[in-house]
């Protein structure tokens, strides 16, 4: 996520007490917010920004994507696989 966010930096990130107030935070996400996800239950956290958010038969999605390429993440995010949200990064 470099420049925002590089190796050293403090990042502030915000995640819901509980199911519920996890619910209501990712519905505060919009187009161009920096959130951690997990891809796969084993898989390392991913930290992207949200380039798009759509509705398809299973649901939303959001698409995300680093900042330092331009193809997008390979899968749709689903509300689940969302863990925190950026709130801010200390330089």
């Amino acid at each position: 996520m470099d420049p925002v966010m590089d190796f050293g930096h403090v990042y502030m990130l915000v995640a819901g007490a509980d199911e519920e107030n996890q619910a209501i935070m990712v519905n505060f996400i919009k187009v161009g917010d920096i959130a951690v996800y997990q891809r796969l239950l084993d898989s390392k956290p991913i930290i992207h920004r949200v380039i798009d958010i759509g509705a398809d038969s299973e649901g939303r999605f959001f698409v995300f994507r680093g900042d330092n390429t331009s193809m997008a993440d390979p899968v749709p995010v689903r509300d689940a696989q969302i863990e925190w949200l950026s709130v801010g990064v200390v330089y």
